[in-house]
């Protein structure tokens, strides 16, 4: 029997749109362009910046290229209004689910660099960038 429910898909889109609202007047740099502004001059890995870009995308699936590194975290973690209480909870989950995972991914990647004492806390794109390049906040 399927498990698929339309509910919980249109819920999501509801979600992806919302995001992207938030960042809608952002050029898409893409993940090169975004990098080459921004990271290359501090000589981060491109390799390294790509994957943590490619985490956001997979977890929050949107273009990337949108953000820029100072924006706050919580540009990603915040849940969508809705009106509907199904939704509402549905949305805090959704939300709690993707912070709890870019965060797991993020901690194995400081502790492979052993950069964990460092970061006490990451607050914006670069922080997350640098700390997932193994960068420390100052570097």
């Amino acid at each position: 029997m399927p498990t698929w429910s339309p509910q919980l898909t249109m819920a999501d889109a509801k979600w992806r749109r919302a995001l992207r609202d938030r960042l809608h007047d952002r050029p898409d740099l893409g993940k090169e362009g975004l990098y080459e502004t921004y990271w290359a001059k501090h000589a981060l890995m491109k390799n390294d910046v790509i994957e943590a870009l490619n985490v956001i995308e997979l977890e929050y699936d949107i273009a990337p290229g949108m953000l820029r590194p100072g924006d706050k975290l919580a540009v990603l973690f915040q849940p969508t209004p809705t009106r509907n209480p199904w939704q509402w909870l549905h949305h805090q989950v959704w939300a709690g689910d993707r912070e709890a995972e870019l965060t797991l991914q993020l901690r194995r990647r400081l502790e492979k660099h052993g950069v964990g004492k460092l970061w006490p806390r990451v607050e914006t794109i670069d922080d997350f960038v640098r700390a997932w390049c193994g960068k420390g906040p100052a570097d």
